[in-house]
């Protein structure tokens, strides 16, 4: 999931950056077409977090996380490069992040 999302906001930067742009300027077309982009994966961690016998609100809540922080990471990647965080580390960084919500799904927040 990382490097398919670093890999398509480093082929479409221009565009993505101009449709957040657009949406966060409150553009309704721009924001539609966001959601489109961003609500297939965050529909298929909704069905694997309810696979594991998370609720409702609970797997939309931690598919929106992780989706927010994939889009976030692919889009600033460069800034945190130069923070000192390469490629790799970032890939293996978000993974482990999917990985705990994903599988494990313990948390020390009731």
């Amino acid at each position: 999931m990382a490097d398919g999302f670093i890999a398509v906001w480093d082929a479409h930067r221009s565009v993505l950056r101009l449709i957040d742009l657009a949406t966060d300027e409150g553009d309704e077309r721009f924001r539609e077409i966001r959601t489109r982009l961003l609500g297939a994966p965050a529909e298929a961690f909704v069905a694997v977090v309810r696979g594991r016998g998370a609720d409702g609100g609970a797997a939309f809540a931690d598919a929106g996380v992780l989706v927010s922080m994939l889009a976030h990471v692919a889009a600033h990647r460069e800034g945190l490069e130069h923070w000192g965080a390469s490629t790799d580390e970032l890939r293996h960084s978000m993974a482990r992040v999917i990985h705990s919500t994903v599988v494990d799904r313990q948390s020390p927040i009731p």
